[in-house]
């Protein structure tokens, strides 16, 4: 462990090369094409035209086991009560997030004689968002970015909810046909492969 100089990676992030200037400072902020630019990280760095995977061409041949994923913590809070996140989900994808880890819940309906399977942080009612939201607007973002791969992160919380509950909802918004599937081992497929299989 060490200290943390904020200027000095903030300087990395925005530069297009890393290298810091002549007289051993930060080097000026520019963009992909050179220009200055003090502005945040742009995401999609691909060309126009051609492959691109996740924002990068390069990515197209990695595994999703050899990738670093930029991800969201209780996702789903972004409400009040001591929030996870100062942005909703679906903002952090369009950001660039392509991770979400989700507390699934079942909580009790308001005549608490019925439960059902809802995202909440630790306690029903904290940052609680309905599948039935989330997954549409999922799979709606990958409908409009068909070369983005999302990965999704269940943890079975309160109440003890099921895999299967989680996957019929799922089914029921469309997001089931992009899900794939892993059998165990280490034979991923790579980016291109998930991308070309309309994973």
């Amino acid at each position: 462990f060490g200290f943390v100089d904020l200027d000095k990676i903030n300087g990395v992030i925005n530069s297009s090369d890393g290298n810091t200037g002549s007289d051993g400072g930060e080097g000026g902020a520019t963009d992909i094409n050179g220009d200055d630019d003090t502005g945040p990280y742009e995401y999609m760095q691909c060309p126009n035209r051609g492959e691109c995977c996740n924002g990068l061409e390069s990515n197209c041949d990695l595994r999703p086991d050899e990738m670093i994923w930029a991800s969201v913590h209780n996702a789903n809070h972004d409400s009040l009560l001591v929030a996870s996140n100062d942005a909703p989900l679906e903002e952090a994808l369009e950001a660039g997030y392509r991770s979400l880890l989700l507390d699934v819940c079942l909580c009790p309906d308001e005549s608490g004689q019925k439960f059902n399977v809802e995202f909440c942080h630790a306690l029903c009612g904290i940052g609680e968002r309905l599948p039935s939201d989330v997954f549409p607007n999922i799979n709606d973002f990958l409908e409009r970015n068909p070369n983005e791969v999302v990965m999704l992160n269940f943890e079975l919380s309160i109440g003890d909810p099921s895999p299967e509950q989680i996957w019929s909802l799922m089914a029921d918004t469309g997001l089931k046909k992009k899900t794939y599937l892993h059998d165990g081992g280490n034979n991923y497929p790579t980016m291109r492969e998930l991308l070309d299989d309309g994973k």
